[in-house]
């Protein structure tokens, strides 16, 4: 055909429609049946109306990752990540040092968690055992390295922990207790330190004799009340006589020189 050499342009089209070109209309029939034959395929091969609309809505309101549904008021919703749920934190309000810190607490927590599960050696039983839990234990063990680093708020709070652990435990209640007095003296917190010393006494006779417990109450009043009599009434001729032949003196456990009036003065407990 002549025409097939003929540039394309809107008149030519017009005109051929105007003429009944048999070709266009071809095409364009065709055109419209392509769409008629997808959907037949896509529903199956019914061609119920309703099954087909049906269907047609059941593929649109799927959810994957290619297409989005349809809310019930007719708005576009997103398809769901398959990303665990806490990861949609990352992107929110939290700033990037807030999550390391968060990942920081959550590791301290594992970490702790199995701190806790002490191996005892299976020899051990009875207070044997109780003396090795309390000796491993892991707030009792933070508490004096946070102490040595001078972490006292922090040391505090872990003792206390280590004390709500104690409650069948004796050791551990010693150990932590004594942990405290510690802490109090070298804050100078006297009030604290008085208190913490009084329940150290008192939890020492919990300890059985052959681990080095007894009544240290009373040991401690006694000898608050010998010092005291000896600074009240005692001359200086008298105590520097009595502190030369003292052997702790002679071995230099104790200094000569130390006023053995005032040492009394000095008892984180009063006793009157």
């Amino acid at each position: 055909m002549s025409d097939e050499n003929e540039k394309f342009s809107v008149e030519s089209f017009l005109k051929k429609v105007q003429e009944g070109d048999k070709t266009l209309l071809i095409v364009g029939a065709i055109v419209m049946i392509i769409p008629m034959v997808a959907l037949f395929f896509l529903t199956g091969g019914k061609t119920d109306k309703k099954m087909t609309q049906q269907k047609l809505r059941t593929m649109v309101q799927r959810r994957n990752v290619f297409n989005f549904g349809t809310k019930e008021d007719g708005t576009k919703s997103a398809p769901k990540s398959g990303l665990p749920s806490k990861s949609s934190n990352w992107f929110g309000s939290r700033t990037p040092a807030q999550k390391i810190a968060d990942e920081i607490h959550r590791a301290e927590q594992v970490i702790e968690q199995k701190a806790n599960i002490i191996e005892v050696p299976p020899e051990l039983t009875g207070d044997h055992k109780k003396q090795y839990l309390a000796e491993h234990n892991y707030h009792l063990c933070c508490a004096n390295g946070a102490i040595e680093l001078k972490n006292y708020a922090e040391a505090e709070e872990l003792l206390k922990k280590a004390l709500d652990e104690a409650k069948d435990n004796a050791f551990l209640e010693v150990y932590a207790l004594g942990s405290l007095c510690a802490l109090y003296e070298r804050t100078g917190d006297a009030v604290k330190m008085e208190a913490a010393y009084k329940q150290y006494v008192e939890a020492v006779s919990k300890i059985p004799p052959e681990f080095g417990g007894g009544d240290l109450k009373r040991v401690v009043r006694d000898a608050y009340q010998a010092l005291a009599t000896v600074g009240n009434y005692a001359s200086p001729a008298e105590i520097t006589d009595a502190l030369e032949k003292e052997p702790l003196v002679q071995k230099g456990v104790v200094p000569s020189n130390i006023n053995i009036r005032e040492v009394y003065k000095s008892f984180p407990i009063k006793y009157e």
